[in-house]
């Protein structure tokens, strides 16, 4: 794409006539043949006729005028023509067309007061400069011009909402800005307002919520891409410190109405939101539960999932486990190269549960997962808890140099490294559990959530609390 830039007049093929200052010579320089005259007076000593340093042609010192016109070939790389005597050197270089072999990259935070920062990509012959382009980008995929010139781009409050991507052109070295041999990079992420909360699906937020099956499901407003749940297992229910919460429960028969093929011996009622991947970038997810007496915990509990690409289990998740045999809050990780362990089942080369917190029944605990999503070993985590009573934050979980999102080939699908072939994934809230022995009756599991939010840093993500 090349989003109105104009491109290069046609006139590389035409010549471009340059006076050789004190020689009398002139030449001309394209980008297939021209011709070149040298011409000799008895005051000028002869003149060599060279292209990228081969002479082609010599004009001898005469005692009246003499000049020599010479037809020459400019080769397809960069060319030079001289007309050199012993006083003066006379060069100009012929326009040269570039590919490129790797497309620019764009770096830096989407969110509005922040600097993102192109680079280059990789160009065959290497241009000796560029010219930058920063295009904004709406959902239908109108992309004007906002800057030029420049490596970077200053985010501002007129971004937020939309996407951004960088052109690039080679500059040869004539200083022509070869736009039809431009290329564009891949758009970044949504911008975000700096210090912002994205996504905000709280049940506070919420005035209807119905699902009995696809045939039958309201919300106001419309937060979630997906109501996960039927027979209405996730409702709106007052309380005192959030307002209103979603009140779930799950049991035999509960599933994603959408997904015929659930197995029986797992119960889910979720609520999920498809965004776009945030590969390189911060989010900071809130969430908060109320957990009673009556979970047990089966042999798995997952309460919120992030960033999941549907290539297997999610590659970050806060669950509910019996590390120790003490019922806690977990961090689920999934994360790296997928290698397929079952039919419906891949592994990432980081596979952990570390413990956040011990749940206190009917007690509110409230939780802040930071990641920063990476598929190779620059990914971050850090989670926060405050329990019900506390006003202090607690940083439980700090990892550092590790993926934090999956990729490969499983039976569901493939994300490649970079993700260029994923642009979206899902978010999950609610509850979903089940059994590895494959039992297909059992409890009734319920409990009660804020709801999810996500957030461009942990100041924002705390301002979701009371």
């Amino acid at each position: 794409m090349k989003y109105g830039l104009s491109r290069r007049a046609a006139a590389c093929l035409a010549f471009v006539v340059i006076a050789a200052s004190g020689v009398g010579a002139a030449y001309a320089v394209g980008e297939t043949t021209g011709t070149v005259s040298a011409c000799a007076t008895a005051s000028v000593a002869a003149q060599t006729i060279a292209v990228n340093g081969t002479p082609i042609s010599t004009v001898p010192a005469a005692t009246s005028t003499q000049c020599t016109t010479t037809t020459y070939t400019i080769p397809t790389v960069t060319s030079t023509v001289t007309v050199t005597n012993p006083t003066t050197t006379t060069t100009t270089t012929a326009p040269t067309s570039f590919t490129n072999t790797a497309l620019p990259t764009v770096s830096g935070t989407a969110a509005a007061g922040d600097v993102l920062t192109a680079t280059t990509g990789t160009w065959s012959p290497a241009p000796p400069s560029f010219r930058y382009a920063w295009h904004r980008c709406d959902s239908s995929g109108n992309c004007p011009i906002v800057g030029t010139n420049s490596a970077t781009y200053s985010l501002t409050s007129a971004d937020v909402g939309y996407t951004l991507l960088v052109q690039v052109a080679p500059v040869d070295s004539t200083g022509t800005t070869d736009w039809t041999d431009s290329v564009d990079s891949a758009k970044t992420a949504v911008v975000a307002a700096n210090g912002a909360t994205v996504f905000d699906g709280r049940a506070k937020n919420m005035t209807t919520l119905v699902s009995t099956g696809t045939t039958n499901q309201q919300q106001s407003p419309a937060l979630w891409d997906c109501l996960c749940f039927t027979n209405n297992d996730i409702t709106l229910a007052s309380n005192s410190r959030y307002t209103q919460v979603y009140s779930i429960h799950a049991e035999p028969g509960s599933k994603n109405p959408y997904n015929s093929g659930a197995p029986a011996y797992d119960a889910s009622a979720e609520v999920s939101k498809i965004r776009p991947n945030d590969l390189g970038q911060w989010d900071w997810f809130g969430g908060a539960w109320n957990i009673p007496s009556g979970l047990t915990a089966p042999d798995f509990v997952t309460l919120q999932q992030f960033g999941y690409p549907t290539l297997s289990s999610p590659p970050l998740a806060i669950d509910v486990g019996k590390p120790g045999g003490v019922l806690s809050y977990t961090l689920y990780r999934n994360a790296g190269k997928l290698t397929q362990v079952t039919s419906d089942w891949s592994q990432g080369t980081v596979f952990e549960e570390p413990t956040i917190a011990p749940v206190t029944y009917g007690k509110w605990m409230e939780i802040i997962v930071g990641v920063k999503w990476a598929t190779d070993n620059t990914g971050e985590i850090r989670v926060y808890t405050r329990a019900e009573g506390e006003t202090a934050w607690t940083l439980r979980i700090s990892e550092s140099n590790t993926p934090t999102e999956q990729y490969g080939t499983t039976n569901y699908g493939t994300c490649a490294a970079d993700f260029s072939n994923c642009p979206n994934v899902t978010d999950h809230g609610g509850l979903y559990f089940g059994f590895s022995d494959g039992r297909t009756t059992f409890a009734q599991e319920s409990l009660l959530s804020r709801g999810l939010t996500r957030s461009t840093d942990l100041a924002s993500a705390e301002l979701t609390f009371p």
